[in-house]
């Protein structure tokens, strides 16, 4: 049964480019990918990289991305993890949780984590927190993806109620999910207090598997990821809206797995999760010699 979407802001195909030069990106006529025979109501996409500052654009736009997550089917939701692949991810997700707050340096407060997807990560940051401190979890849909003890779900309906209340603000894989960063950006942000502190991950364009994968890479992950940042257009994109940059780091997230299953055909499953897994210091390696890693993450406070 097919689960009741909450409506969601409609938005500009996006236009300026993130360093900030005059007018538009030149995207040019060649994709960087295409495809083609996708499910759902968009069955063809292709990625279009700009000339100018390497920014990278879905197309087709989508004025409203909520179409692509009816039924929670994407899997930005994570379904049908067996035990063990979801212990798996549980006992990650909890080391990256300590992380988060290790890097913004988070001392106590009301976190919201903004596009929580499955909730595992959530789940991981609320079971981190320190006594006294909070989590709300944002997605589209009126109910929860998942039991969550310890964190509050809110629709995006919520959006509103919530606004100046967070200390700390996390966005992963979110942001790179909407045709308009700066507007989704304005939106994020609207949510975080005067010099609270915002995380903010999304993968990275320039990494060198997407040459080694090609379509199958599992990046590009057509037609959800909508934007493609590299480094410097995320630093770009994050400075104009007015936040310091305390911190960039690399992020090594594998991705061997499901970009396998992908080029195979098959659902990504437990083979391919420990496939992963053992070929990661290959992926590390490769992602260190190139300086380019699968994921960009930056932490940046509010000025104001």
């Amino acid at each position: 049964m097919t689960e009741t979407m909450l409506p969601h802001e409609g938005l500009r195909p996006y236009r300026q480019c993130p360093r900030g030069t005059p007018g538009e990106c030149t995207f040019g006529e060649a994709p960087e990918v295409a495809l083609d025979g996708m499910p759902g109501p968009y069955p063809s996409a292709a990625i279009f990289r700009c000339a100018s500052c390497g920014f990278g654009v879905t197309r087709p736009a989508i004025d409203d991305v909520a179409v692509l997550y009816e039924g929670r089917e994407s899997q930005d939701y994570q379904r049908g993890d067996g035990v063990i692949g979801a212990a798996i991810k549980r006992i990650v997700f909890a080391g990256q949780a300590r992380g988060v707050l290790r890097q913004a340096r988070f001392d106590g407060g009301h976190v919201i984590d903004y596009g929580c997807g499955s909730g595992v990560l959530s789940n991981a940051i609320a079971d981190a927190l320190s006594e006294g401190s909070r989590m709300t979890a944002l997605d589209f849909f009126e109910a929860p993806p998942c039991a969550m003890p310890r964190a509050a779900y809110r629709s995006f309906a919520a959006l509103p109620e919530l606004a100046g209340s967070a200390d700390l603000l996390t966005c992963f894989h979110a942001l790179e999910h909407d045709d308009d960063p700066e507007r989704f950006l304005d939106r994020l942000l609207a949510l975080l207090k005067p010099g609270g502190t915002v995380v903010i991950e999304v993968p990275n364009m320039s990494c060198p598997w997407g040459r080694l994968f090609g379509r199958s890479w599992d990046n590009w992950y057509l037609p959800y990821h909508r934007v493609h940042f590299t480094r410097g257009t995320l630093r770009a994109l994050v400075e104009r809206r007015g936040l310091e940059v305390l911190l960039e780091r690399d992020v090594h997230v594998p991705s061997f797995g499901r970009s396998a299953a992908t080029a195979l055909g098959m659902r990504n499953s437990l083979p391919f999760l420990l496939g992963g897994a053992a070929a990661f210091p290959l992926q590390w390696l490769g992602e260190k010699l190139s300086r380019e890693p699968a994921a960009l993450r930056i932490v940046a406070r509010s000025r104001c």
